[in-house]
């Protein structure tokens, strides 16, 4: 669970959590041959990094258009 007040510069006012759940059932019901082609660990993913250092820089650069802000 990622909990932080202010992210890069955002104010946060609430509490991440991520649920892969459905993300699982899908890759059960993949075939194997499916498995080897979406090679996909949904467990190996590091949100806190991924929030971070990926999705927030992003959403300032794309959508805001604000300069990169120092890494926390």
């Amino acid at each position: 669970m990622l909990k932080a007040n202010q992210i890069m510069g955002i104010n946060l006012w609430f509490v991440v959590r991520f649920d892969v759940t459905n993300t699982k059932r899908l890759i059960e019901d993949m075939s194997i041959e499916e498995r080897k082609r979406f090679d996909f660990d949904i467990e190996s993913i590091n949100w806190e990094h991924y929030i971070k250092s990926v999705h927030i820089p992003g959403v300032r650069k794309h959508l805001l258009r604000q300069p990169p802000a120092a890494k926390l």
